[in-house]
């Protein structure tokens, strides 16, 4: 079976099979940070055998089956248990049930284990996942976490707090907690608590265990745990219940098609989170993925913004708003920050409090795509609106492209990273050796790599319409369209390579306008912009479905 992953926005649940975390990467995450690094049911001293489980209904609930062993040898279990995990936005609630499906009584013991490490996601993934790509939190200090049972409530607390590393104020402080309880009288222990049962026959015993988040305030009150974390669950299902009503239905014979879209509307149900800014509810984006990437991510937020753009166009206004909300205004090597540029990723956890590398901008084409969404969004709806109010972030953005994004001056979009902790490849495939040339040897930066100088393509061309339509700036549009023409001429002629299978463009250009002479996928997504010469989109797509790059899964090469 696989892992059990739960999730309502940046809170999730990451979990083994039998829906128990205490190994490796699992654990309850918060706003990037793990709070609970142990959660384990055992049912007298071991763990029920797994029968299954899955997703129940939506992302944010997962059931889990198993039956307890008899003592005796050769004689069949009589009790079964149903874990029943629900994550949501104030936290995680586990229904355990037991059923005696026997005739005598049976007594058993349930045993909940439970810690917390306070742990930044970033430093699980370096130091539990073994992930070599950790690269702001190479000096973070371990939090120093408080463990407390307060036995008059009966529950269980932990929290961490910890201060800047750069001496700033203590309002920079970060802090985290999780409350424990359970709707059962146990006996407690330290990181642990009993329940001895009588199961009568035919009957089902229940316990629910609350994990409530404690947020800034470690020493708020929740006395009504089981109550806020319903409610906080019941508003996680009206937001998905509200987004399948507002996709379009698809009617068609063709089973697997109906279940491929049905899923495709759940995944990306599980996908939204809130926004930076939001006015109302509903202001929700997609994450770049689940579980290590629920957060806002430039590139990742608005392709996925762009493909769904047929299932509605609300996604897309709030990526627009909080994309332009954290739109870089100065120049920051430290986080390869500069004006007018959109961000790479924006984490929120510790590693973000307690250092200054975060939000982190080294994506050369979060910027040019940022415009292509809002090019996209004005031919679906229309908004003029929101045009207007967008207008100071994309005349910035489009002024990024033209300015510093220009390393060498040869009027491609390029990167090069300046911060010391941030990231070597700035571009879609972002792995460290994915900028070779054909031979295998290295190309250095700064480059321009092809895909992105389509899409610088057309933004301009987006943003001209935009600028003539809505702002009313003919001449600002007209240097669009001229420019965008321009730089369709000077791509064809330096990224052409020759080759006796009929040629292709190149990966890139390096720094002295030698082609990265690679076949890639990347070519494919200049059909997507219209960069590619008409005379090229043959060939183009001739070499996207031969064998050395079609996997039959898509060009993934």
């Amino acid at each position: 079976m696989r892992d059990v992953v739960v999730l309502d926005g940046n809170r999730f649940y990451v979990a083994d099979p039998h829906g128990d975390a205490g190994s490796g990467g699992e654990g309850l995450y918060a706003d990037d940070v793990r709070v609970l690094r142990r959660w384990r049911m055992e049912v007298n001293g071991e763990r029920p055998a797994l029968l299954g489980g899955g997703e129940d209904g939506a992302h944010f609930c997962w059931s889990v089956y198993g039956q307890i062993p008899r003592r005796d040898a050769g004689t069949a279990p009589r009790m079964s248990t149903r874990r029943r995990l629900r994550v949501s936005q104030a936290g995680l609630r586990e229904t355990l049930s037991v059923t005696n499906h026997g005739r005598e009584v049976e007594r058993i013991v349930v045993r909940y284990e439970f810690d917390a490490d306070f742990a930044d996601l970033f430093e699980v993934k370096r130091r539990e996942l073994g992930k070599p790509d950790l690269l702001f939190a190479r000096s973070m200090p371990p939090a120093s976490t408080t463990r407390q049972w307060l036995p008059r409530p009966g529950v269980y607390r932990f929290s961490a707090q910890e201060r800047r590393m750069d001496g700033r104020p203590p309002d920079g402080d970060w802090r985290a907690g999780v409350q424990l309880s359970f709707s059962e009288p146990g006996v407690p222990g330290e990181g642990e608590v009993y329940f001895e049962v009588a199961v009568q026959p035919r009957t089902t015993w229940r316990v629910q265990a609350c994990v409530v988040l404690l947020g800034d305030d470690l020493h708020a009150e929740h006395s009504d745990p089981v109550g806020e974390l319903r409610r906080a669950e019941r508003q996680a299902l009206g937001r998905v219940e509200r987004w399948r009503r507002a996709v379009p239905v698809l009617e068609t014979p063709s089973a697997p098609l109906a279940e491929t879209y049905r899923r495709s509307v759940a995944d990306l149900a599980a996908l939204r989170m809130h926004g930076i800014r939001h006015d109302h509810e509903e202001s929700l984006l997609p994450a770049a993925g689940l579980p290590w990437f629920m957060a806002v991510f430039g590139r990742d937020t608005v392709i996925t913004c762009l493909l769904a753009m047929a299932l509605g166009q609300d996604p897309a206004r709030t990526a627009l708003r909080a994309l332009g909300h954290l739109q870089a205004t100065g120049d920051d090597a430290a986080r390869d920050a500069e004006p007018g540029k959109i961000l790479h990723e924006l984490r929120v956890g510790k590693v973000a409090a307690l250092g200054s590398s975060l939000p982190y901008y080294g994506s050369v084409d979060a910027t040019p795509l940022y415009l292509l969404l809002a090019a996209e969004t004005w031919r679906w709806t229309g908004d003029e609106q929101l045009m207007r109010e967008l207008e100071p972030n994309l005349r910035a953005a489009m002024g990024w492209i033209e300015g510093p994004a220009d390393l060498t001056g040869r009027g491609y979009v390029e990167f090069r990273r300046r911060s010391a902790h941030g990231i070597d490849v700035q571009s879609w495939k972002d792995s460290r050796n994915s900028m070779l040339f054909a031979d295998g040897s290295p190309a250095s930066p700064p480059l321009a790599v092809c895909e992105v100088q389509g899409y610088a393509y057309a933004a301009r061309l987006g943003l001209a319409d935009i600028a003539r339509t809505v702002w009313g700036d003919q001449t600002y549009a007209d240097r669009l369209e001229r420019d965008a023409r321009a730089l369709r001429e000077r791509f064809d002629h330096d990224f052409w390579v020759e080759t006796p299978a009929g040629g292709h463009y190149a990966l890139a250009l390096d720094p002295d306008g030698r082609r990265v002479d690679s076949l890639t996928s990347n070519i494919g997504h200049l059909l997507m912009t219209g960069i590619a010469a008409d005379s090229r989109t043959d060939r183009i797509a001739e070499a996207l479905l031969a064998p050395d790059l079609f996997s039959g899964w898509g060009c993934g090469r």
